[in-house]
């Protein structure tokens, strides 16, 4: 029994031996693209929806953790009815995005959480009600997002849905009747495609 043992033990460690950390690459540090340039459509959902074209830069750091900077451009929403836009609203700002792993099957999983931070412009139109005259309002706009997605890749090939929810705060130059700084739950979908490079 006792050389059994002795002999299972050696195998082990004779295992062990062979199997050198240098001829192992760590699979986290492996990245699927140096860089992945994404364009797509969006929508903004609270009190009223609007429609973006949607433009991200992104660079993975390792093969679960990836770092985005993005810009939003908005389409105009309409002839100056209530929180109209122009087409000259936009927003920019930075997220970041960690895939969960596969604890059963040791992949990447291509679900992904991350923060997204952005800040932009808003030019609502608002049309006076007895004289017709159109007049715009600027607005300041901060959001905090909680970026919750689906990342697919087929060759170089990127598909993803996001759907960012969180906060916005409104702050205006000058506050007139429901133009007023406000903040407000906010979801804001987009479907990307996208190159990896």
């Amino acid at each position: 029994m006792k050389r059994s043992l002795l002999l299972f033990f050696c195998l082990l460690l004779l295992r062990l031996s062979a199997q050198n950390d240098a001829d192992i690459p760590d699979p986290s540090l492996r990245k699927p693209y140096n860089l992945v340039v994404q364009t797509g459509i969006a929508l903004q959902w609270f009190d009223v929806q609007y429609k973006a074209f949607t433009l991200a830069v992104e660079r993975p750091l390792n093969l679960y953790n990836h770092f985005g900077i993005q810009a939003n451009f908005f389409f105009p929403s309409g002839d100056g009815y209530y929180r109209d836009i122009t087409g000259r609203s936009w927003e920019a700002g930075v997220f970041s995005k960690t895939f969960f792993h596969g604890r059963l099957t040791g992949r990447r999983s291509n679900a992904y959480f991350g923060p997204d931070m952005r800040l932009g412009r808003r030019i609502y139109i608002d049309q006076e009600p007895f004289t017709g005259v159109n007049i715009e309002r600027e607005a300041t706009v901060y959001k905090f997002l909680a970026r919750i997605g689906w990342q697919y890749h087929l060759g170089p090939a990127v598909m993803e849905i996001a759907l960012p929810l969180g906060w916005e705060q409104e702050k205006f130059k000058e506050s007139s009747g429901y133009y007023s700084d406000t903040s407000w739950f906010i979801v804001a979908p987009s479907l990307s495609l996208g190159i990896g490079f």
